[in-house]
């Protein structure tokens, strides 16, 4: 019992963590794409707005097979 609730404790961890990293994604990409200079700003900024977006529905959809799976 323990043991599953350290397992659990872990991967929920790992998500914040991995939430955490995909949200500074977007706030920095937004970031880019509010500056005023339009080189590679824009182009980094959407890169980094749509590799976070993928990102955060990589998870929930990993986390929807997951929970599938326990049923």
């Amino acid at each position: 019992m323990l043991e599953a609730t350290g397992a659990r404790v872990i991967h929920n961890l790992e998500r914040l963590a991995g939430a955490v990293a995909f949200a500074a994604l977007v706030v920095g990409g937004s970031m880019l794409l509010m500056t005023p200079m339009s080189d590679w700003h824009d182009t980094l900024g959407l890169t980094m707005i749509a590799a976070g977006v993928a990102g955060m529905l990589i998870t929930r959809f990993g986390t929807w097979r997951r929970e599938r799976r326990l049923r």
